[in-house]
């Protein structure tokens, strides 16, 4: 019976070194998968680590005007800055008010210089002077663009533009009006098409 107890008190040391072991070994697989994130945050500068714009508008205006550009329509990869990137935001910039940019690489330094290389290249492009840096989101990796004179609007309250007002009675009927006369055309289609396969189907019994 001693034996037997001695056995079992030796097994469970094993158990317990074992389990330890497994431990230890399970923290660093963890730190290992955790690298690739802190080399990723390291595409930002110690200065950029918080969101900030530098054109002094209240919060809540550029929070609207932020969220008003719904995602970025141009994206900076791992080869960098080219001339086809500063045409494309002064073609984006003539259509919009607001431009965000995605930047998926560290090698351009902070996103601030990123913005100042951009926008030299979009004004060699031809793109009007006075591009303004709208707001930085290093949380995202994100630049706003704006057209000259942007931010004044957005302090103003005159960007975004408010929503449309609601249609009137009239506009409502009218719009009824056409739904009901598209429907009515539908249906009308299908019904010559059905009756004329009809006539194919009866005209080949005969």
């Amino acid at each position: 019976m001693k034996r037997i107890f001695q056995v079992a008190a030796t097994l469970q040391s094993l158990l317990l070194c074992l389990f330890t072991l497994f431990t230890e070994i399970n923290s660093l697989q963890c730190a290992q998968s955790f690298a690739p994130r802190l080399s990723r945050s390291s595409l930002l500068k110690t200065s950029e680590t918080e969101e900030y714009n530098e054109t002094g508008v209240d919060d809540v205006k550029m929070e609207n005007a932020w969220r008003y550009v719904k995602k970025p329509l141009l994206r900076i990869g791992s080869r960098g800055l080219a001339e086809s990137h500063g045409n494309s935001l002064k073609e984006l910039l003539a259509q919009h008010d607001a431009v965000k940019v995605k930047v998926n690489t560290g090698k351009l330094g902070t996103l601030g210089e990123v913005f100042n290389q951009l926008k030299d290249l979009a004004e060699k492009s031809g793109a009007p002077s006075g591009i303004e840096l709208i707001r930085i989101r290093p949380s995202d990796n994100t630049i706003m663009f704006g057209s000259c004179g942007l931010s004044e609007r957005i302090d103003n309250g005159d960007y975004p533009p408010p929503p449309p007002p609601p249609p009137t009675e009239e506009e409502l009927m009218v719009y009824a009006a056409k739904r009901k006369e598209r429907q009515d055309a539908k249906r009308a289609a299908k019904e010559a098409k059905e009756a004329a396969y009809k006539r194919r189907v009866n005209s080949r019994k005969r």
